[in-house]
């Protein structure tokens, strides 16, 4: 009976670890709350290319391999004016396969800016090697501008 609830146990917690998919962990890595705002961008392999679709809050953007190198393509969309987009930080540690990370750092406009009243899209590309197997953590981190509060685009 016992040997009976156990191996019930094994086979139920198997199929919910496949149900969730193996690769959860990797593709959405836990947010981080530290300085800044860390968020973590949700990976979903795509069905069009090799690659991934790439999913956040104001985030929209693709990571493709073809023939050795990632393309990294995004854009943000934001409600108001006064954001900033700095270039992708891509750091890629040699292992097998690579472990990849790309922080994404959005400047926001201080609380007390005046800003335009229009929706802004800021675009973000870079490419890179590394293997078809290399895996990828996705990071917006955001921080607040420092200054006065000047009016801003």
């Amino acid at each position: 009976m016992r040997t009976t609830i156990i191996g019930i146990l094994g086979v139920t917690l198997a199929a919910g670890l496949v149900l969730m998919g193996c690769e959860t962990e990797r593709m959405a890595p836990p947010d981080y709350m530290g300085d800044n705002d860390r968020t973590a961008v949700a990976l979903i392999p795509a069905e069009e290319f090799e690659g991934y679709v790439l999913a956040a809050d104001e985030f929209d953007g693709t990571l493709e391999w073809d023939d050795g190198i990632w393309t990294f393509h995004g854009q943000f969309t934001f409600r108001t004016g006064g954001y900033q987009v700095e270039d992708p930080q891509i750091t890629v540690r040699e292992s097998h396969p690579e472990q990849v990370e790309i922080v994404l750092s959005v400047i926001e406009p201080p609380d007390d800016a005046m800003v335009t009243q229009v929706i802004t899209e800021i675009p973000v590309e870079a490419t890179f090697d590394a293997s078809r197997e290399a895996t990828f953590e996705v990071w917006i981190e955001r921080r607040v501008a420092q200054g006065d509060s000047e009016t801003t685009g």
